[in-house]
């Protein structure tokens, strides 16, 4: 069965045959070794994983969305069964388009299992065939957040423990802050 040229379907085959797919969203601004953890570990459950690199209107983010997706390709580029794509609007409406019927979401804190828990109902509401299957951080990546790694690089500390090391030279590059304009 052929989808449109839109779709992440064409080309695929065995859909019928119980092929899982799972998709993983996120702005990955910037990508962390948090983010890979959970990626690799969602393989683990799936023939192939989609990675949705977001452009959220309600965040502001500080890397365009092609710079974005294309650290994340570099982030996973070793990985089999992965596919990058970005998405503009409700990561529901992706899984809709998509016919996904599991989401993938990590959880660092009980923080995130609150705001999770709402965002996954509400998708539910969305889109009743959605399931949202969600994954504690490993331990040794659990104070990682894309934030925190906004702030180390600002003030110039190293990466190399936080984001992959693909694109660790780049992000400590784009977010840093220029020390010249501060003089």
């Amino acid at each position: 069965m052929k989808k449109s040229n839109e779709s992440l379907l064409d080309g695929v085959t065995g859909i019928d045959k119980g092929f899982r797919r799972i998709a993983y969203a996120g702005t990955f601004d910037p990508m962390t070794k948090g983010h890979l953890d959970l990626i690799e570990r969602g393989l683990k459950l799936c023939d192939e994983l989609i990675v949705v690199v977001i452009d959220n209107q309600s965040k502001r983010v500080h890397v365009p969305l092609d710079d974005r997706i294309r650290m994340v390709e570099l982030s996973v580029q070793d990985l089999q069964g992965i596919k990058v794509c970005g998405w503009q609007g409700l990561f529901v409406d992706f899984c809709r388009h998509e016919q996904i019927t599991i989401c993938l979401r990590g959880l660092r804190t009980s923080i995130d299992l609150e705001s999770e828990k709402q965002m996954a109902r509400l998708n539910k509401e969305l889109y009743p065939d959605l399931e949202t299957v969600f994954f504690t951080t490993s331990a040794a990546y659990d104070s990682i957040s894309s934030s925190a790694v906004r702030e180390l690089a600002a003030y110039g500390v190293k990466l190399d423990p936080y984001v992959p090391s693909a694109i660790c030279s780049e992000v400590e590059r784009r977010y840093a802050i220029d020390r010249g304009s501060l003089a």
